[in-house]
């Protein structure tokens, strides 16, 4: 049987169905997830594609936001799936909306995820 995993990491769609039309501001807000993957700390990071964000969920079941794509951004929205590099602390982003990959750089260097090993 399914269980739910971590916070709530957002608004859901039910939350703004009577707050159309859906604001940038309410859209940052959206928690929708889609891909995931587990870094060798145990933190599982996962992309909210409606909010543009990709965030972390600790081993202690908090979130932290890692990466937020500011919207106008054209080469960055839509976070679908994600990457990271260990050794240059650089994040890859799949978007549902462009044919290639986000780069970000990030300033620390966290581990990669366990799968890219």
């Amino acid at each position: 049987m399914p269980t739910r995993y971590g916070p709530q990491l957002g608004l859901t769609h039910q939350d703004v169905q009577a707050r159309r039309p859906i604001t940038a501001e309410l859209r940052a807000q959206l928690g929708p997830t889609d891909g995931c993957g587990f870094d060798q700390a145990g933190n599982l990071w996962v992309t909210l594609v409606l909010a543009n964000k990709v965030v972390a969920i600790t081993p202690q079941a908090r979130w932290r936001p890692s990466c937020t794509i500011r919207p106008g951004v054209s080469c960055a929205i839509r976070p679908m799936s994600l990457g990271r590099c260990r050794p240059c602390a650089t994040l890859y982003i799949g978007s549902v909306v462009s044919d290639y990959v986000i780069k970000v750089r990030q300033s620390d260097s966290r581990t990669a995820l366990v799968h890219q090993r």
